[in-house]
């Protein structure tokens, strides 16, 4: 596998399979739950898409915790059509008063990383 671009770098892609597909990775911090990462050639909502098609997304969230309910999870929420924007919920878990547990946005600022793969 050959690398395209530094690593890091936003719009960096590492072709396999013959460059018939592409895997890209980035880091993004939530807002309101919501992660957003912008596969595109300079990584802003402006760029050109590095990928035709999206095949597959898989986000996941840090957060050193020991507090199983504090644990963050991570969805896909949206590819745009353009495929230059990635949208990715972000939740974590609380415990109520009455010892019932559910699910709430996750902090401002928790890091979200995202792989991409695609052609």
């Amino acid at each position: 596998m050959a690398i395209i671009g530094g690593a890091g770098t936003p719009g960096s892609v590492y072709p396999s399979y013959g460059a018939q597909s592409k895997f890209w990775f980035g880091t993004a911090t939530t807002v309101g739950g919501i992660a957003t990462f912008y596969p595109t050639d300079d990584g802003s909502a402006s760029g050109n898409p590095l990928f035709v098609h999206i095949l597959l997304v898989l986000p996941g969230a840090t957060l050193d915790t020991t507090a199983p309910t504090a644990a963050p999870l991570t969805s896909l929420k949206a590819i745009s059509g353009d495929r230059k924007s990635i949208t990715v919920n972000c939740v974590t878990g609380i415990v109520l008063l009455a010892a019932a547990a559910t699910l709430q946005a996750a902090p401002d600022g928790t890091v979200v990383n995202c792989m991409i793969w695609g052609d």
